[in-house]
């Protein structure tokens, strides 16, 4: 669950356990738009979230919105 996103970067929920590498991958079909929007992104800390959950807040490195396949 996320709970910002911007230009710069996301803060999101990761369920507890998860285990959180340095940088991460997103993708993400924006529905009825034809549009996919994927990213590499540098994680900048972790903290405990609610309900046992890690909070996460990553930088975006290369974002780019393109065709869905």
């Amino acid at each position: 669950m996320s709970r910002d996103i911007g230009p710069g970067g996301m803060y999101f929920f990761a369920p507890s356990g998860s285990t959180i590498d340095d940088w991460l991958s997103f993708r993400y079909e924006v529905p009825a738009t034809g549009l996919t929007f994927a990213a590499t992104a540098q994680v900048l800390r972790t903290e405990p979230g609610p309900d046992d959950a890690i909070g996460v807040a990553v930088a975006w490195h290369s974002p780019r919105l393109h065709p869905s396949a």
